[in-house]
C-alpha cells in the first residue's frame, strides 16, 4: 500500500508529528573500509599474493639480494542496488516533511544493505563479494573445546600480524558474540581471589569498546558466531555513482492513480585489496 492512501495520514488539524521516527543502528563499518571512485562497470586490481624480503647487509662490490613481488589481477563488476516506496501525491502536498523524511530512509535502506553486502555478500547473481567470503582471507578455527571465541580473536591478531605484517584496527563482532564476552565473570581460585568480578571491568565504567586492545565494531552486520579481525583500509568501495533519490509517476498505473514511487539507487564494486589483512573466528 502506497503511503497517502492511509486514513491516518489524511491532513490533520494542529498535528504536530505525523511519524515517530524510528531509531537505526549505526553504520559503523562504512567509515572503516577505504574508498575510491570509478568511472567504469568493471575495476581491475591487483592483490599482492606473495612478497619476498630478502633485504640484507650487503659488502661493497657483492650483488644486491634480489627480492620478490607476485600479483594476481582481480576482476570485481559494479552492481546496483536500489528501492523504492510508493507515495501519494497528496501525501507529499499536505505534508510538507514527508518528501524529506522518505528520502533519508530510503538512502538509509542503500546503505545499509551496502554494509551487509561488502561483509556478508556471496558474490553471485547482483551480489557483491563480501570480506566473509572471501576464501583467501584468514581463519581460525575454534572448533576445538579449549578455545574460546576470545582466544580465537586473540589469535586472529596474531594471524594478520604474521602474514600481512599489518596491525588490525578492528574487531568486528555482533551484539550477542559482544555480550556474552563482557559478561564473563572471573572464577575464585583461592579465598583472596575477586570471584564473580567482571573481566571486562566494572560495568559502570565507561570508555571506549576494545577487545585485546582492538576497536571492537558491536553491529549486527557482523555474523552471529564469527568474529572478523581486519585492517579496514585493506578493503575498498569503488564508487561509480552515490546514492541518489529519484521520483516518477511512470511506474504502473501510477499516473492515473496520482501516486509517485521515490527511488534510490547506488553503484557500486568491493574488493579485498589484501586479504590476509583480515582473519574470521569459525566455530
Amino acid at each position: 500500500m502506497s503511503i497517502g492512501n492511509n486514513a491516518d495520514l489524511a491532513p490533520a488539524a494542529d498535528r504536530l508529528d505525523l511519524v515517530v521516527p524510528k531509531s537505526l543502528a549505526t553504520l559503523d563499518f562504512l567509515s572503516v573500509i577505504g574508498t575510491a571512485t570509478t568511472d567504469s562497470d568493471v575495476v581491475e586490481y591487483l592483490e599482492e599474493t606473495t612478497y619476498t624480503n630478502a633485504a640484507s647487509p650487503t659488502a661493497e662490490g657483492v650483488d644486491a639480494p634480489e627480492s620478490a613481488v607476485a600479483f594476481t589481477k582481480r576482476t570485481k563488476n559494479v552492481r546496483e542496488i536500489t528501492h523504492f516506496i510508493p507515495v501519494t501525491r497528496r501525501a507529499l502536498a499536505d505534508q510538507a516533511f514527508l518528501q524529506d523524511w522518505l528520502n533519508n530512509r530510503l538512502v538509509d535502506g542503500v546503505r545499509r544493505r551496502l554494509q551487509q553486502q561488502v561483509l556478508t555478500g556471496a558474490g553471485t547473481t547482483q551480489d557483491l563479494e563480501g570480506i566473509y567470503t572471501n576464501s583467501s582471507i584468514g581463519s581460525v578455527d575454534r572448533s576445538n573445546a579449549s578455545v574460546t571465541m576470545l582466544d580465537s580473536i586473540a589469535k586472529c591478531v596474531t594471524t594478520i600480524r604474521t602474514s600481512a605484517f599489518r596491525e588490525p584496527d578492528f574487531v568486528g563482532i555482533h551484539p550477542n558474540d559482544y555480550e556474552t564476552l563482557v559478561l564473563n565473570r572471573a572464577d575464585a581460585v583461592s579465598a583472596s581471589d575477586e570471584a564473580g568480578q567482571y573481566l571486562y571491568g566494572n560495568p559502570v565504567t565507561g570508555g571506549p569498546r576494545t577487545i585485546w586492545g582492538v576497536p571492537a565494531i558491536v553491529h549486527t552486520a557482523f555474523t552471529s558466531g564469527t568474529p572478523l579481525v581486519g585492517v579496514g583500509s585493506e578493503a575498498v568501495l569503488f564508487v561509480r555513482s552515490g546514492v541518489e533519490v529519484a521520483a516518477s509517476d511512470s511506474h504502473s498505473d501510477y499516473f492515473i492513480k496520482r501516486q509517485v514511487a521515490l527511488l534510490a539507487t547506488m553503484r557500486a564494486a568491493f574488493g579485498v585489496i589484501t586479504p590476509g589483512a583480515f582473519c574470521k573466528s569459525v566455530a
